[in-house]
């Protein structure tokens, strides 16, 4: 993140931008479904954006729930709560990569393609017809998302023990 701000900075020098950044408490702090985030401008000091934004923002989208601005606060002032997330988001990430890489083998098993994951929650298999390929799955009892590039597969559903059924079932949905 330093890297980034420290190129938009050197961006900026350069002439009259607006650089914003945003980002998720919701994902950082383990709060799926709880909105928490912010959008900041660096470097930005105009009033007439600064007064803009205030409205704009806080008559569409308000302020966040209690819930996340407190966790948020929390994990600000606690060593030892942000060193628990750190070991959790660990352990997570963790899972997630062994299911990933159980599914890229079980594809690379059934002759197909494997699966080109680098990171979250899901992972997209290109292929054509995506959706007569998902209504196929869905008789096998495998549930995707098709996508105009192929289906997207919820790596983080997936269990390692269920990799080669599901690879099985996308092998016969093909044919």
């Amino acid at each position: 993140m330093r890297a980034a701000l420290d190129d938009y900075r050197a961006f900026g020098a350069e002439g009259r931008v607006l650089v914003a950044a945003s980002l998720s408490l919701s994902k950082a702090y383990t709060l799926y479904g709880a909105r928490a985030g912010a959008l900041v401008f660096p470097w930005c000091t105009d009033p007439a954006l600064g007064a803009a934004l205030a409205i704009s923002c806080r008559g569409t989208y308000s302020n966040c729930a209690r819930a996340p601005m407190s966790v948020a606060i929390r994990m600000a002032a606690d060593d030892d709560a942000r060193l628990e997330l750190a070991r959790e988001h660990a352990r997570w990430s963790g899972v997630l990569i062994e299911r990933a890489d159980a599914l890229d083998a079980a594809l690379r098993a059934e002759g197909l393609q494997g699966a080109p994951w680098d990171g979250g929650f899901f992972v997209t298999l290109e292929m054509p017809e995506p959706m007569s390929v998902t209504e196929r799955l869905m008789e096998e009892g495998v549930f995707v998302v098709p996508i105009p590039e192929g289906i997207r597969v919820g790596v983080c559903g997936l269990k390692v023990a269920d990799a080669a059924r599901f690879a099985a079932a996308v092998r016969k949905s093909r044919s």
